[in-house]
């Protein structure tokens, strides 16, 4: 009989696991003849990945590492970094997943405020950091990591990074435990049988975001296919080609994937389950894909300070939902290990349906940030909370609604907007397919993406349904093809303003 893999999270064999490292051990042994990971030609079986493993924990060794030792690996996605991201969570070694993205400047600020032993960097690269760097040439010996001692749960893990779109990133400590904690939320809320292997491409790359979906990936015995770019045209292929049943992306790239469905004429049939991460969905960018893939769509909400699954908003949420239904702008409920309040200025606890700022509560949360300024350092609770920069409030039924940062808040004189309620009303044109608005000085800036061939009078009408909505407003917009995006993926709201020049056109 088939056994849903959350029945089998709670059984003897995972349930008093504590660390991430138990369940890396766990995910290579249980389904060594199955295909693991394939990337470019490369396929590797469960068994194969695991003598990677070994081979990086031998070469991190030789280079004198040991447990609480930290590294930095500025690699893209690749064999090699999963198995070096692996292999530093069995010996107990806090490591650093850099963007392959991030630029030269981030890069050498991260590497000063951090101060990791080694560095790892791709071959023939010319960097030159303020730290001993190295490429990684596994060993040919093999030896057994089994007997490596397992770390403790409060052993530091991961520096993850923020996706900076508050300026620069932030470095955030992460722990065994943390780790352990999301591992275990994400396989019990996969519902994947065991007997049928999923193949599952993760299109936000393992180096941010999509890094909390490799190990429960691994957990629940998938096929992950690791692309080797990010264009979108490779991606319709690489579905077509491995019949992907799971992908997890960004809203910004989910438009793009409804694009080249149109482009080349096919539904990719074989998708049953598509995640959406690192960023809120807009109501009219979910309907249109649920219309086009049918009620396979998953949203919520999560974070680099803790690590999701935090709120879902799934198939059983919207199945019956009107179209018109505020639900359909939510995040989802709270998972079962989640508690989520809304604080007021004061620190308060609000009442339902009031607006402010997002308190979060998980045992998947961070244990704080490197360097942390005295403005940060308040948001990580004694009492394991996390105060966040996210404003949002709950309704009555426990749906979560994220309204957006403190600079996504706008003072109009039709009273306060944020930017996500302008954007909402630009994507309520079926011509639109995407918007983003920032406000700079007294004026609101949006630009809006839209694919279709005919968008003569669109700046026009969307220019006359928002003074409607909120006049007395400076507002500008321009259309453009594609819209920016950070390292994470999400809408780099940042260069909005770059679209405009001085006079704002």
């Amino acid at each position: 009989m088939l056994v849903p893999i959350y029945k089998f999270i709670r059984n003897r064999y995972i349930s008093r696991k504590k660390t991430v490292a138990d369940l890396i051990r766990l995910a290579l042994n249980r389904n060594r003849e199955k295909t693991a990971v394939v990337y470019k030609d490369d396929s590797l079986t469960y068994e194969e990945l695991a003598k990677q493993v070994d081979q990086a924990v031998l070469f991190l060794q030789s280079k004198g590492l040991q447990a609480n030792d930290r590294i930095a690996v500025y690699l893209p996605d690749s064999v090699q970094s999963i198995a070096l991201r692996l292999a530093s969570h069995l010996i107990g070694i806090e490591i650093m997943l850099i963007p392959n993205s991030f630029s030269l400047h981030t890069l050498h600020q991260i590497i000063d405020q951090t101060k990791p032993q080694l560095v790892i960097i791709p071959e023939k690269s010319d960097l030159s950091l303020h730290a001993t760097t190295l490429c990684f040439h596994p060993s040919a010996q093999t030896a057994s990591s089994a007997s490596l001692p397992l770390p403790a749960p409060q052993n530091p893990a991961t520096i993850n990074f923020s996706s900076g779109s508050t300026g620069i990133p932030k470095g955030i400590k992460l722990d065994q435990a943390s780790w352990a904690a999301s591992c275990h939320a994400f396989v019990k809320a996969a519902n994947i049988k065991q007997g049928h292997q999923q193949t599952y491409l993760p299109f936000i790359p393992l180096t941010v975001a999509g890094s909390t979906s490799l190990i429960p990936a691994l957990l629940a015995g998938m096929r992950i296919i690791i692309p080797a770019n990010r264009d979108m045209n490779e991606i319709a292929t690489l579905i077509e080609a491995y019949k992907i049943n799971f992908l997890f992306l960004t809203p910004i790239d989910l438009i793009k994937l409804m694009k080249s469905c149109h482009e080349l004429a096919t539904d990719f049939t074989s998708l049953n389950k598509i995640a959406v991460g690192t960023d809120t969905v807009h109501a009219a960018v979910l309907q249109r894909a649920i219309e086009m893939f049918g009620p396979i769509l998953s949203c919520g909400y999560g974070m680099a300070e803790v690590l999701p699954p935090l709120t879902l908003l799934g198939p059983d949420d919207y199945k019956d939902l009107g179209k018109n239904d505020p639900v359909w702008r939510s995040v989802g409920k709270p998972y079962p290990h989640v508690r989520v309040s809304i604080l007021d200025e004061q620190e308060k606890k609000l009442p339902n349906e009031k607006t402010g700022t997002i308190c979060l509560y998980s045992t998947s949360r961070a244990r704080g940030y490197i360097h942390a300024t005295e403005k940060n350092l308040y948001r990580f609770q004694k009492d394991g909370a996390f105060i966040s920069e996210d404003f949002g409030y709950l309704d009555n039924q426990g749906y979560l609604y994220v309204k957006g940062r403190a600079d996504q808040k706008f003072e109009t004189f039709s009273g306060e907007i944020f930017a996500r309620d302008i954007e909402e009303l630009c994507l309520q044109n079926s011509r639109v397919d995407y918007a983003c608005a920032v406000k700079h000085n007294k004026t609101i800036y949006i630009i809006v993406v839209s694919s279709g061939s005919d968008i003569s009078g669109l700046q026009d009408t969307l220019l006359t349904a928002l003074n409607n909505a909120i006049p007395n407003t400076d507002l500008k917009i321009k259309i453009v093809e594609e819209m920016p995006q950070t390292a994470a993926g999400k809408a780099d709201r940042q260069a909005v303003l770059e679209h405009f020049d001085k006079a704002g056109k």
